[in-house]
């Protein structure tokens, strides 16, 4: 019910990113003014962070919060993902280091206001700089919003799918959306297990096949040459620190990406418990100017290298402490 509403908004926003991406890239707004605005818009990760520090603070009631936000979990698609948020032992810690944030709730967000304003009646565009900031604002607040709608529809399906084939413990993964639908006798265990090690055999085959970012070309179904993308650089500073990679099947606490560079294959709203950790630095493979991640890191204001690609986050397996470097756009 999501899915036609969601396309138009995700393409409503990336109108408004496009035309304000292009007045940076024609030096009407510096980069600096160009973060700010990405800075000051507001999504469900800043709402989260508020409910943690009014846990904190005791104006809301813990229960309350996980009702919340349990269906945030880790790779939104896998029956087996994770919410840190109901590890007691992590929900502890993000309590106690919550914080609010409002360094930039009143700074003005452009200087050159009446420039820009021509330059937008110049090519034919009937609104002015302050509208569009507030439009595209708004795309991108709704889009994150119907974003973990989503993801919490996802979470009672899921839900539903464990407690009809919990015999199956971890192996539920492997059992195709056909299996689920057509399967219903909890005693064909026989018929269950032939499917799951058919399937596991397949994941594992198709694990070792390298894909392209995308496809431009048709050729490309065949073939292609592995290039090195060009990252979507988050702020302006320059930061060096050690190095983590998280991967989708790790057992992490706080303290072991807390102070450091998060190096992430891609990432969805389950992984936003990692915010609450204090990092200093976010890497990712996949994603792009507008993705969840990036948007994320201009919210908290997190230096980061969105979408590195295959060469570039597998050099990153052979160091462990790297600079990187937003204002010049390079990771060393």
């Amino acid at each position: 019910k999501y899915s036609v509403f969601y396309a138009a908004i995700v393409r409503a926003a990336f109108i408004g990113r496009k035309l304000l991406y292009d007045l940076k890239e024609l030096k009407c707004i510096s980069k600096e003014e160009y973060n700010l605005f990405w800075r000051r818009i507001k999504t469900i990760t800043s709402e989260q962070k508020e409910d943690l520090y009014a846990v904190k603070a005791g104006v809301l009631n813990r229960a309350t919060f996980i009702e919340k936000y349990k269906f945030v979990c880790s790779d939104l698609f896998s029956l087996q993902g994770k919410n840190m948020y109901l590890d007691n032992s992590f929900l502890e810690y993000a309590i106690d280091n919550a914080t609010l944030d409002t360094q930039y709730e009143n700074t003005v967000l452009f200087k050159n206001v009446d420039m820009l304003n021509i330059m937008l009646k110049t090519h034919g565009l009937s609104f002015d700089i302050e509208h569009l900031c507030s439009f595209t604002s708004k795309m991108f607040y709704y889009r994150e919003k119907i974003k973990y709608s989503i993801a919490r529809e996802l979470y009672k399906v899921k839900d539903m799918i464990k407690k009809q084939f919990y015999f199956l413990g971890e192996n539920i993964e492997y059992l195709s959306v056909e299996s689920i639908l057509d399967i219903n006798n909890e005693e064909d265990i026989a018929t269950y297990n032939l499917i799951i090690d058919k399937n596991r055999r397949k994941h594992e085959s198709e694990k070792q096949i390298l894909l392209p970012d995308y496809i431009g070309e048709s050729y490309e179904c065949n073939e292609y040459m592995l290039q090195s993308e060009k990252p979507t650089y988050i702020t302006t500073k320059s930061i060096k620190g050690e190095i983590v990679k998280v991967l989708d099947d790790d057992k992490l606490v706080p303290k072991d990406i807390e102070g450091k560079i998060v190096v992430i294959n891609k990432a969805d709203p389950g992984y936003d418990w990692m915010f609450s950790c204090n990092i200093i630095g976010l890497i990712t493979r996949y994603g792009g100017v507008a993705s969840h991640m990036a948007l994320r890191a201009h919210e908290l204001d997190i230096p980061a290298a969105i979408g590195v690609g295959e060469k570039i986050y597998t050099s990153l397996n052979n160091t462990d402490m790297i600079v990187l470097d937003c204002l010049e756009e390079k990771i060393i």
